[in-house]
């Protein structure tokens, strides 16, 4: 869904199966582990961003997410 690259780090935003989300930071160097792990649910990650641009594209991903499972 979302990735913020760094020079050192980068920051993901990560949906699974149209419902969790899953939020995190990497290291990049050989053999780093996930940091700063957040998991929300679908309709609590929605609230907490807002309404802007970054919610209409979550929300397109979620309705792709859910035709996929559904086929």
């Amino acid at each position: 869904m979302k990735d913020i690259p760094d020079q050192y780090d980068g920051e993901y935003v990560v949906l699974i199966d149209a419902k969790i989300v899953v939020q995190f930071e990497m290291k990049r160097v050989d053999g780093a582990s996930p940091e700063d792990v957040q998991i929300w649910f679908l309709a609590e990650y929605r609230r907490e961003i807002g309404q802007r641009r970054y919610r209409i594209l979550l929300d397109r991903a979620a309705d792709a997410a859910r035709a996929i499972i559904s086929n």
